[in-house]
């Protein structure tokens, strides 16, 4: 009864950040992109590290960018909401992805959008079984995997002029990160 109930309060934290994506790119959208901007993560600036850190993962360039991302998004953060704190996994993706990234980017780059938190839930869902030597989230893993291969590709895509794959790169290493700590049913 307790772990369901804890479960479905980690589904609204994902319901609340779903709609902060659809309001937010409904601005962004509407005033030509000025969220990326603000919000945005622009390398080695200050303002980037104080505010486009926390908040460029819930910006989106266009209405195709944020439904590209809505489907792993509600996916993997199922996944991940039955076994871990939503909030704490993504706070670690939010930080070490938005770091990396901040320190990585070539200049004159901005980063927005979920992808720092989806890898971070696909990371989190390939380590945890191994991690917790749980055969049953081994097995989830492995199906990750398989159906799932293409984002090890978009981990991997060195493009110097697009900083997505650092973004990638360092939201998967905080799912890492976030898949060794604690679990729900501990």
């Amino acid at each position: 009864m307790m772990f369901s109930r804890i479960l479905f309060r980690q589904a609204q934290v994902l319901l609340i950040i779903i709609i902060l994506f659809i309001i937010l790119c409904f601005v962004n959208v509407e005033t030509n992109k000025s969220l990326n901007l603000l919000l945005g993560i622009h390398p080695r600036n200050y303002w980037s590290l104080i505010v486009g850190i926390p908040c460029s993962w819930l910006v989106h360039n266009s209405w195709s960018h944020l439904w590209k991302n809505l489907i792993p998004f509600i996916m993997f953060g199922m996944i991940a909401c039955s076994k871990t704190n939503i909030i704490r996994l993504i706070s670690f993706c939010i930080i070490v992805g938005g770091i990396g990234t901040w320190l990585f980017s070539p200049d004159n780059t901005v980063t927005v959008g979920s992808s720092v938190v989806i890898y971070g839930f696909y990371g989190w869902t390939l380590f945890f079984g191994l991690i917790h030597r749980n055969i049953l989230w081994f097995l989830i893993s492995i199906i990750t995997i398989y159906y799932t291969n293409h984002y090890l590709y978009g981990l991997f895509t060195l493009n110097n002029s697009n900083p997505a794959w650092l973004v990638h790169l360092f939201g998967f290493i905080g799912g890492f990160l976030g898949s060794s700590g604690g679990r729900m049913d501990e």
